[in-house]
C-alpha cells in the first residue's frame, strides 16, 4: 500500500527525537468509528496512525512521530518541508498551532512540530477542524486501549 495521499513521506532514522505525544480525538464523527481500517491503524513507541473512515470513504487520519509504509516495518518520517510541498498557511484549532496543506486533491491537513517530532491530522472532510481541536493527550496504553474499544 502506498504512503497516505494526504501526507509527504521521506526517509527518516529508525529512532524518532523527543517525547512521542500520542494525541487521541474526544470527538469522532457520527459514522467514523464504524469503519476504521484497523489494518492501517497502529501505535508503538516510536509513532502511531489513527485511520478513520465514513461509508463514503471520507477519512480523516491522525498521525505522529514516525510512520511505516504499507505493511512493512519500513519507517518514515514526515517533515515540516515535505509537509509544505504543496504549499502552507498558518492555522489554530484548538490549542494547536502549525501549518495548513493542501493542494493534493485528496482533501488538506494540518501538520505541527512539538519537540522534534512532527503530528498531523488530515482527510477530505467538514469535520477536520473539530477533530484537531478536540485532541487530547494520552499515553500508549490508553491509545491501544480505545483503538482496540472502537466498534
Amino acid at each position: 500500500m502506498p504512503p497516505s495521499p494526504y501526507i509527504t513521506l521521506t526517509p527518516g532514522p529508525t529512532t524518532a527525537p523527543g517525547k512521542l505525544v500520542y494525541y487521541w480525538p474526544r470527538y469522532i464523527p457520527e459514522g467514523y468509528s464504524k469503519h476504521l481500517f484497523l489494518n492501517r491503524s497502529f501505535a508503538d513507541e516510536q509513532g502511531y496512525r489513527l485511520w478513520l473512515a465514513d461509508p463514503t470513504a471520507q477519512s480523516i487520519i491522525i498521525n505522529g512521530g514516525l510512520q511505516r509504509q504499507g505493511g512493512t516495518e519500513q519507517r518514515f518520517r514526515v517533515t515540516l518541508k515535505s509537509f509544505c510541498d504543496f504549499g502552507c498557511i498558518p492555522f489554530a484549532a484548538g490549542p494547536f498551532t502549525g501549518w495548513k496543506s493542501g493542494g493534493t486533491g485528496a482533501g488538506f491537513a494540518y501538520g505541527w512540530e512539538l519537540d522534534g517530532q512532527f503530528y498531523a491530522v488530515a482527510g477530505g472532510t467538514q469535520y477536520l477542524d473539530q477533530v484537531t481541536a478536540a485532541l487530547e493527550p494520552v499515553d500508549l496504553q490508553t491509545w491501544l486501549q480505545r483503538l482496540a474499544e472502537l466498534p
